[in-house]
C-alpha cells in the first residue's frame, strides 16, 4: 500500500521499506512543533504525531522511547490541564502499545511509562480522558496479553457498564465478548 505523506510541503509517495526512512525526521519536526508551539498547534503536532506511528508501524520502534518523553514533557508542563491534549496524549499511547505489541512486557521501562502517562491524563475523570484509559486497557489484551491480567482487566471495565454514556458501555460490552 502506498503512503501519500506531506513532509516539508512537498507530496511524496512512499510505502514499505521507504517509508521507514521518513519517520526519524518526521518525528523530529512534529516533536519539535508539540514543545514549542501553543496549545492548538501542539494537539495537531501530536495528531500527526499519531498518524506517523499508525502509518509507520513496525518502523516507528526506533521513536518510541523519544516520544514517551516527549509525552511526560507535555503532561509536566503548565498547559497539560487541557482535556483535548490529555486526550491526544492517551490516543499516543494507545497507539504506541500497538506498535511494541507483544515486546511490551509488564516489567518494562515503556510499559511503566506507558502506564503512568495514561494514568496521568485519565486523573480528570473527564469522559473523553477515561474512554483513552479502557481503550489502554483493550490495547494491552490484544496486543500484549502477558502485561495485564484478565482479572485486573475487568475489574477496570465494570465502572464503565453502570454509565450512563452510551459511548462507554458499548465499548465496554464489546470488550467483555472478546474476552468470552
Amino acid at each position: 500500500m502506498m503512503e501519500n505523506i506531506t513532509l516539508y510541503g512537498e507530496r511524496i509517495f512512499a510505502g514499505g521499506m521507504a517509508l521507514s526512512t521518513l519517520v526519524p525526521p518526521t518525528v523530529n519536526s512534529l516533536s519539535l512543533l508539540a514543545k514549542r508551539s501553543n496549545s492548538v498547534v501542539r494537539q495537531w503536532s501530536l495528531h500527526a504525531l499519531l498518524l506517523t506511528i499508525e502509518a509507520a508501524g513496525l518502523s516507528y520502534v526506533s521513536q518510541v522511547q523519544g516520544t514517551l518523553i516527549l509525552a511526560m514533557e507535555i503532561l509536566l508542563s503548565e498547559e497539560s490541564g487541557s482535556v483535548d491534549l490529555r486526550q491526544c496524549i492517551g490516543r499516543l499511547i494507545n497507539a504506541i502499545v500497538a506498535v511494541l505489541g507483544p515486546e511490551l512486557s509488564p516489567g518494562s521501562t515503556f510499559f511503566s511509562r506507558c502506564k503512568s502517562v495514561v494514568a496521568e491524563t485519565s486523573s480528570g475523570l473527564e469522559t473523553s480522558t477515561l474512554l483513552e484509559y479502557v481503550r489502554f486497557t483493550q490495547q494491552l489484551v490484544l496486543f500484549a496479553p502477558q502485561a495485564v491480567s484478565v482479572h485486573s482487566h475487568i475489574q477496570t471495565l465494570l465502572p464503565t457498564l453502570s454509565s450512563r454514556q452510551e459511548s462507554w458501555r458499548i465499548p465496554t460490552i464489546l470488550e467483555f465478548e472478546f474476552l468470552v
